[in-house]
């Protein structure tokens, strides 16, 4: 392949693979660590009823897109009752009925909601139409022209005019303020007033329905608020303080003035909500979203495999980096190692031994496979009875250690059954021939340099987070494909030779 061949395939190699890495991050929300915990919050409504002989019809409102989070699951109890969801583009329904039944009832809707504060930000919604004045009877009007007026000399634009407006109504003192407010019996009926007041100056409000989210509640109550639009955006404001957006713990559950719950055939006796707050790790919650989400790249991503499948491909995957620093460490800096991928195989190995125990069993088992392969060569076998005898000779030796391990309640030692033997085997057969033709100095240069690279790899692929950004974005092979490539077209001169030439060049 020419030179400009293989820079494109590189080019396009990085290119697709760091695609998809950064949509996968900025767009799906994927984080680039491993110990990020997301704050969970599961609510759980309660609906009591009384249902009377004949069909029975209950629509109950769940949120849609609220401010700062993100639902990841719900789900819902509901007996015989048959269910649907209802999306009018402003608020979610769900819809339970029954042709036949009598008594009391208790339905469950449950959600589970991911705290973002980035999420949902802005309210997208159709266009609202102008707003006519309502009938104001003879005495409201007067008392609301009079405020809007004062309202109007003092305010720049809808929000600064709502502001001013809830400020001029908590004046008590205030004639026309006790007209207008002289019924209001609770907040709900406030916020509706201020709507009404509001329309007087042709601005869209409506009343939203906020849930408190405080860990450990068993009797929430819902939060009557304030949401005014400025021709782009619907913007909620608090009707006791005229402050701008709501707090982080209160979640939008409903948008309109009709209540959270209608019924025919029968009566509400009772709703309650209870909340509780949890922690997750980002795989666990990564998982529960490939069931919530339609994106391809989490649907059939590692994360929607069986969790022992999983852990299985959570050290495979890791492979091709420990791959990486051997051709590195061969081709760039010029290591000589016992066979080509030895070192990453050891390099596993390591990760159930740990490092200092897994050298000294890795060293100890090649000098004793070594001693008995030079007694071997008395014999003058073959070369494959040869290798079935060091073979055996490596398992008994693993059963030895093992043993003693165990008597001398040394729990690393046991580790060692997870070495990979014929590797091993064929290792100790290479260095005896090395040991053979080119000396001992040779022969152990080159256990040296399989364990130095071993180390290394079992240090990277150990890396809790290199393991979560391959594990999480496996696109990120191809980066690492591409590099490899790149090395393959290396044909300069590798470090230690630099330094084995040293002065030839400083001769130069």
């Amino acid at each position: 392949m020419k030179e400009i061949q293989t820079k494109i395939l590189i080019l396009i190699l990085v290119v697709i693979g760091l695609t998809i890495f950064l949509y996968k991050h900025f767009n799906l929300g994927l984080p680039l660590t491993p110990d990020k915990k997301f704050e969970i919050w599961n609510v759980e409504a309660k609906i009591s009823v009384k249902v009377e002989p004949g069909p029975t019809k209950i629509r109950f409102s769940i949120p849609k897109d609220p401010y700062g989070y993100a639902i990841i699951d719900e789900n819902f109890v509901s007996g015989g009752y048959g269910q649907s969801i209802e999306d009018d583009g402003v608020n979610r329904n769900v819809i339970w009925a029954i042709r036949k039944n009598e008594g009391s009832d208790v339905l469950y809707y449950r959600v589970q909601l991911l705290k973002d504060p980035d999420l949902h930000l802005k309210r997208i919604e159709p266009k609202v139409d102008y707003i006519d004045t309502p009938e104001y009877s003879e005495i409201e009007k007067t008392a609301i022209e009079s405020i809007l007026t004062e309202v109007r000399q003092s305010s720049a634009d809808v929000i600064t005019f709502t502001r001013e407006l809830i400020k001029r109504l908590s004046n008590t003192n205030n004639e026309n303020v006790n007209i207008l407010m002289k019924d209001i019996q609770n907040d709900k009926e406030y916020v509706l007033k201020l709507k009404y007041i509001l329309a007087g100056a042709h601005i869209p409000a409506r009343l939203i329905y906020l849930l408190e989210l405080k860990d450990g509640a068993r009797n929430a109550d819902f939060v009557p608020y304030l949401e005014i639009n400025d021709g782009n955006e619907w913007i909620p404001i608090n009707p006791k303080t005229g402050s701008r957006g709501i707090k982080d713990n209160m979640l939008i559950w409903k948008v309109g003035d009709d209540p959270i719950v209608k019924m025919t055939g029968g009566e509400v006796s009772e709703i309650s909500f209870s909340i509780i707050k949890s922690f997750k790790e980002i795989i666990a919650l990564t998982q529960e979203k490939t069931e919530m989400t339609k994106s391809p790249f989490i649907e059939y991503s590692l994360l929607s495999l069986p969790i022992n499948t999983q852990n299985i491909y959570r050290i495979l995957i890791m492979l091709p980096l420990g791959a990486l620093i051997v051709v590195f460490m061969r081709n760039l800096i010029g290591i000589q190692t016992s066979g080509t991928f030895m070192p990453i195989l050891i390099a596993l190995s390591f990760r159930e031994t740990h490092l200092f125990m897994g050298i000294v069993l890795f060293v100890l088992i090649v000098a004793l496979g070594l001693f008995f392969r030079f007694s071997l060569e008395k014999l003058k076998l073959l070369l494959i009875p040869r290798l079935g005898a060091v073979l055996t000779i490596v398992v008994m030796l693993m059963l030895f250690v093992s043993v003693i391990s165990h008597k001398l309640n040394i729990v690393s030692g046991l580790s060692i059954a997870l070495f990979p033997m014929v590797i091993i085997t064929m290792t100790i057969e290479r260095s005896s021939i090395v040991w053979e033709e080119r000396g001992a100095g040779e022969a152990i240069k080159q256990v040296v340099g399989s364990l130095i690279v071993a180390t290394l790899g079992y240090l990277l692929m150990q890396n809790k987070i290199l393991e979560h950004l391959i594990f999480v974005f496996p696109e990120l092979l191809l980066v690492i494909l591409a590099i490899m490539i790149w090395m393959g077209r290396y044909t300069g001169y590798r470090l230690l030779e630099l330094w084995r030439f040293r002065y030839l060049l400083i001769n130069r």
